[in-house]
């Protein structure tokens, strides 16, 4: 969590320079600091928000007329950005043109259509075998008979 940094924006950077004055020197040192960038770390809001819920700290802001409850997280973060420095990486766009998007298409419409072509001849000739073997029918010109006409005995010998 140490990364993460905050937008500073205006009306955090004037409630953040109230509190100067008021904070333990280590923190009112390092709130000095972080105040001249665009940016303020995560921790250092953390740690101002849990000084500001201590019994002491809440007494020298009321006597200072600040109100202890707009030092709370979620006060402090409204309206800004986390991490504004970071951004998503750059979109990089497909390298493949309209036409050759449409030429794939194209290839893949022809090989189906082949390929049901194909698979139609196939599927009609497997069904006429088995209708044919169901109904009875012989195979007359089939290897059988072939052989049957060309391995004949001679009948003289």
């Amino acid at each position: 969590m140490s990364e993460v940094t905050v937008s500073l924006t205006p009306p955090l950077h004037e409630s953040l320079s109230a509190l100067i004055p008021l904070l333990p020197s280590e923190q009112a040192d390092e709130l000095t600091t972080a105040l001249t960038h665009p940016t303020i770390p995560y921790p250092l809001l953390l740690s101002i928000s849990r000084w500001t819920r201590h019994p002491d700290a809440q007494t020298s802001l009321r006597k200072a007329d600040l109100e202890p409850s707009a030092y709370a997280m979620v006060p402090l973060l409204a309206g800004s950005k986390t991490d504004p420095d970071r951004h998503f990486p750059p979109h990089v766009p497909q390298s493949v043109s309209l036409e050759e998007a449409a030429s794939a298409k194209e290839t893949k419409k022809q090989i189906t259509a082949l390929l049901n072509g194909l698979l139609s001849v196939i599927g009609a000739g497997v069904a006429a075998w088995f209708v044919g073997r169901s109904a009875g029918w012989r195979n007359e010109w089939g290897w059988e008979s072939l052989q049957s006409l060309h391995c004949r005995k001679p009948a003289y010998g």
